[in-house]
């Protein structure tokens, strides 16, 4: 998991987990373990928008800035 943060919000770049762990729930539960610490939003571009729904995102508009 990469998240970065930036100054009124985390940016969540990368999610994965070994193939022999996926379909287990392990992704997930270390999203949202990650995602109780946060005090800023979380932002994230992603192909697989369902999987993010089921920890609570929601499709919003993009905040002003730049990946880096």
């Amino acid at each position: 998991l990469q998240l970065e943060e930036e100054q009124a919000f985390y940016y969540l770049s990368a999610v994965s987990t070994a193939t022999k762990m996926r379909n287990r729930g392990t992704a997930l539960a270390l999203l949202n373990f990650v995602l109780q610490k946060r005090s800023k939003p979380v932002y994230l571009f992603t192909l697989i928008p369902d999987f993010f729904k089921k920890a609570g995102f929601q499709i919003a508009s993009p905040p002003h800035f730049r990946p880096k």
